[in-house]
């Protein structure tokens, strides 16, 4: 494992900025088989047969519907590319590589934490290693196929992003605060 404290100051920013770029072209690579994926399963009645999703004025109309946000988000995607599956597949692959960059900030924001703070320099030099290898995970993890490979399963990647986010933004509130 790599101390990260004695690396000089620009090399921690190039070791970062390289994880960063490995995470997101580990998403895009992983997933890349899937852009060109057809429509399945229950795609067809939430996208396919569904009339809201062609007009953006109309989806934004269908504010009780339970899935809201992917409802508009398929309507963008119709608006952009009809019903061309594969960008509703590079939208899906996009938003996970967008939480899995969550989940590295929820792990570095955690070790800046007064509680991690208190154990010293040995943990808290590790803390990128563990971001790194905690969002490599998330982005490769068998259990996120299914959110990721199935249109429809949006709901279940918009829901972790905005999960995620909000971990986020409450410990980057109240380590501020």
């Amino acid at each position: 494992m790599i101390n990260i404290l004695l690396i000089p100051a620009s090399n921690k920013k190039q070791l970062i900025i390289l994880g960063i770029l490995g995470i997101f072209l580990l998403g895009v690579v992983i997933y890349s088989n899937v852009l060109h994926a057809p429509f399945v399963y229950d795609d067809y009645s939430s996208i396919i047969n569904h009339e809201s999703i062609r007009s953006i004025p109309e989806s934004l109309k269908d504010i009780s519907s339970n899935r809201y946000l992917p409802l508009v988000s398929f309507a963008l995607n119709y608006a952009v590319s009809g019903l061309k599956p594969f960008g509703y597949h590079l939208i899906n692959n996009f938003i996970h590589i967008i939480n899995a960059f969550l989940v590295y900030s929820l792990v570095i924001l955690t070790f800046k934490t007064p509680f991690f703070r208190s154990r010293g320099d040995a943990i808290y030099a590790s803390q990128y290693f563990i971001a790194f290898s905690s969002a490599f995970i998330f982005v490769v993890h068998p259990i996120q196929t299914q959110a990721v490979t199935y249109i429809v399963q949006r709901s279940t990647l918009m829901a972790t992003m905005f999960y995620l986010l909000s971990l986020v933004m409450y410990i980057k509130a109240r380590l501020e605060g």
